[in-house]
């Protein structure tokens, strides 16, 4: 099988190439394929944004800013010149652009990415989501609140988010919010075990203890067993008796 696949490659385009390599862990050489590809490609955003991405993943931060930022240029410059039948949303490149950014320390330049993003998409939640946390790092509360409900309101059936939003709604006080949301994530995933740590949480800051040692234990039983919130749960179930 082996065989075959080297035989494969060795008449595969350089995109391909990088495919393989890349889901190989060979990154270097998947940068390298890439590189090779965007040289060949007379279309090249797609091969620049999976080469900005992997630089991303790989720490290289500036390059990747680099990448993205080219291809983003040369999407934006296609829809100027050519008639497109079908249009290409930026929202992911731009959502991308933002997180590089965000790694360099250019706040005001990562809000500007994902404001483009959601210019593109407005159903595009990760955009709102990245904007909430930005907002938690500024102790921003009110805006923080906003955007995760903006992001909830356009994936209402997503129980990561409504766990991620459920979550912070209890840091903050708001244990009522809180709540509806942790339930509405269980609603929707039963066996998602942070949201049952996260009603721990609300139940045990409310002293309703019998509500809050029922959350524990669907935890540990649900958690990975290498989960760190672990030793957290189990503490607090030792204390409830």
């Amino acid at each position: 099988m082996e065989y075959y696949i080297q035989q494969y490659l060795s008449q595969a385009g350089a995109g391909e190439r990088a495919f393989r390599a890349y889901t190989d862990g060979k990154f270097n050489d998947a940068l390298t394929y890439y590189a090779t590809a965007i040289k060949q490609s007379r279309v090249k955003h797609y091969y620049r944004n999976m080469r900005g991405r992997l630089l991303f993943q790989m720490g290289k931060v500036d390059s990747a800013l680099a990448e993205l930022t080219l291809a983003i240029e040369e999407l934006r410059k296609r829809d100027a010149k050519d008639l497109v039948y079908v249009y290409e949303s930026k929202a992911l490149f731009e959502h991308s652009l933002g997180m590089a950014h965000e790694q360099m320390g250019n706040a005001a330049g990562a809000k500007e990415a994902y404001g483009r993003a959601l210019q593109e998409d407005l159903s595009y939640a990760p955009a709102h989501v990245r904007l909430a946390y930005m907002a938690i790092e500024q102790r921003d509360t009110t805006t923080a609140i906003s955007e995760f409900d903006l992001a909830v309101q356009l994936h209402p059936e997503d129980a990561g988010l409504r766990y991620q939003y459920g979550h912070l709604l209890g840091e903050f006080g708001k244990t009522e919010d809180a709540e509806i949301q942790l339930k509405k994530a269980l609603e929707l995933n039963p066996w998602y075990a942070p949201p049952h740590y996260a009603l721990g949480r609300v139940y045990y800051r409310t002293n309703r203890a019998e509500l809050a040692r029922s959350a524990y234990q669907a935890f540990v039983r649900h958690s990975s067993r290498t989960d760190t919130r672990l030793p957290e749960a189990r503490q607090r179930l030792a204390g409830l008796g």
